[in-house]
């Protein structure tokens, strides 16, 4: 899977999108009702941003912000890291270990034009041979 087109590994997913100025509680909402943990951002259908149960609990709950009132548009990641529908699974896989984030937003997939992987979106060993790899890239470029 780590060799496969994003666009592939993302499908057809039918993703789940707001805008700015939705509140946080009804993004929350429409997560918890598709079970994901991460919803685009879009504003007249182009990505601004995108908010993640991490980012919920970091900038609203820990913040002590209230949901109903709090806009996405406050809190989301703006600009979140991209990667075309054409780059392999194993772009994904390093650059969520090299930037430590979990969710990437994919370009020229999706529904709407855009869709998001995750680690989760990878099998185990997927994971582990990547790490691997890393691994010798990392030992690699201290030798030289």
């Amino acid at each position: 899977m780590t060799h496969q087109k994003l666009k592939d590994i993302a499908g057809g997913q039918a993703v789940l999108y707001v805008e700015p100025d939705s509140t946080v509680a009804e993004a929350v909402s429409k997560m918890r009702a598709r079970g994901c943990h991460s919803v685009l951002v879009l504003r007249d259908g182009m990505l601004v941003g995108i908010f993640t149960s991490g980012g919920f609990f970091k900038h609203v709950v820990d913040a002590g912000r209230d949901p109903k009132t709090t806009r996405v548009g406050d809190v989301m990641t703006a600009n979140p890291r991209c990667l075309s529908g054409d780059c392999q699974g194993i772009d994904a896989i390093r650059l969520m270990q090299d930037e430590k984030i979990r969710h990437i937003v994919v370009r020229g997939a999706g529904d709407c034009g855009y869709a998001i992987v995750t680690a989760a979106d990878f099998p185990q060993a997927d994971l582990s041979e990547m790490k691997d790899e890393l691994e010798f890239e990392r030992r690699l470029w201290e030798e030289m």
